[in-house]
């Protein structure tokens, strides 16, 4: 275990499974930031819907919520606000909540309308604009989304706003985004916030919104670390992937993995894996994380542990979860559409990871939880009639994948992996 500056403690524990030719290694690298961790302050730029279908309680919620962020925070803390129907506007321009700064917020709330529309892609440009233009050395700048619609005007296609959220990643932006209700897109979200590291979160009904808004807040105001990132160099392998779906690029003969931030109190993994040829297989991994004070760097030794011992056991409960997860969200989607075939096929799927959790020694809780959505899967599959709630349900199944991150794999090319000399 390896401690580093800002508390953090970083673990890589490796198995192999499989015989000859099909032998794959698996590399499960664990970050704890612990508890003892000072709260960063934030800069958040809080871009909200306010299109028709806020009406009502919806908007209610958002101001209520907004206006608890504005109490919570401190004269360290930036907020800003941008409203979007039809068209963008930065109400509150970025600026620290002393008494005049949340005077300020508090009033342009308390004048919060309604419009027409949902100008989703103008509204992340504007709202972006804000924080580029303002600069807090060793404070993330983030933007917290908020909609309950589809984009309706201007750019509207997926490949639009997968576009925009690299683009915005790639400028050391966030997005945090929170859908709600059953009219927004969760492939948006997802590829609006995917490429930060940051999932998206469902809300079902307005009642929750403070509730999600809060957690988030909580979550950047416990921030340890900043842009936490793993560089993979292996040895031996045919190939190496993420299997987790965090943002990944090649950087100087290695494999990159964008974690993002990382938080007081909340344990992050990354899964590795793939095909190995040889007996003296190897991944060298480097770690690099940014705190407020300085850039942290670190190497990371792997260790070798047996299928059946208890560190062998987690690294497979954490690939039985991914896979799980990624069924339940299959199955939902399939459902959504009527396709009980496809449904059918990815319930089969879920259940069969449930089994192996519990056969793994998956925390009792834990378990009960998997299981218990793995049956409302399975009542809604065998039930005849389709209605509203099922869409419900697969925004939920969705958002419950993102925060696995299991949405994307990406294989190196073969000039990454150079055998040990003489193999």
């Amino acid at each position: 275990m390896y401690p580093m500056g800002a508390g953090l403690r970083w673990t890589a524990t490796a198995v192999e499974r499989g015989k000859e030719r099909a032998r794959e290694a698996l590399v499960l690298v664990t970050v704890d930031p612990g508890q003892s961790a000072v709260r960063s302050p934030v800069a958040v730029n809080m871009v909200l819907d306010r299109s028709a279908s806020m009406r009502g309680a919806p908007l209610a919620a958002v101001v209520s919520a907004a206006r608890q962020l504005v109490d919570e925070a401190g004269p360290e803390d930036y907020l800003g606000l941008c409203l979007f129907d039809r068209n963008a506007e930065q109400r509150v321009k970025l600026c620290p909540m002393d008494a005049e700064g949340k005077t300020r917020m508090r009033e342009s709330l308390s004048r919060l309308t309604t419009g027409g529309g949902t100008a989703l892609h103008a509204a992340l440009h504007t709202g972006a604009g804000e924080l580029l233009r303002t600069l807090l050395p060793g404070v993330k700048q983030r933007m917290l989304l908020l909609t309950d619609g589809e984009p309706s005007v201007g750019p509207a296609t997926l490949e639009n706003f997968q576009r925009l959220g690299v683009s915005l990643a790639e400028k050391g932006l966030s997005i945090h985004a929170l859908g709600v209700s059953d009219h927004y897109v969760p492939d948006i979200l997802q590829a609006l916030s995917g490429p930060s590291g940051t999932p998206f979160v469902h809300v079902s009904d307005p009642a929750g919104v403070g509730v999600a808004i809060g957690s988030v807040f909580s979550a950047l105001r416990g921030e340890v670390a900043m842009d936490a990132k793993i560089r993979i160099k292996p040895s031996g392998f045919g190939s190496i992937r993420c299997i987790h779906g965090y943002p990944t690029h090649l950087e100087a003969g290695a494999l990159a993995v964008l974690m993002g931030s990382l938080t007081v109190g909340q344990v992050r993994r990354v899964l590795l894996g793939g095909p190995v040829a040889v007996p003296t297989w190897s991944l060298g991994l480097t770690t690099r994380v940014r705190t407020r004070q300085q850039d942290e760097e670190q190497e990371l030794s792997v260790q070798r542990v047996e299928l059946e011992s208890s560190e062998g056991k987690q690294v497979l409960r954490v690939v039985a979860e991914l896979e799980l997860v990624s069924a339940e969200a299959a199955a939902w989607a399939a459902l959504t559409r009527k396709d009980k075939l496809r449904c059918g096929d990815r319930l089969l799927s879920a259940e069969a990871r449930v089994k192996v959790l519990v056969a793994l020694g998956a925390d009792a809780s834990e378990a009960q939880r998997h299981m218990q959505r793995v049956l409302e899967l399975r009542h809604a599959y065998e039930s005849a009639s389709f209605d509203s709630s099922l869409e419900d349900k697969a925004r939920q199944s969705a958002a419950l994948a993102a925060s696995h991150t299991v949405s994307r794999i990406m294989t190196a090319p073969p000039a990454l992996f150079r055998r040990n000399a003489g193999e």
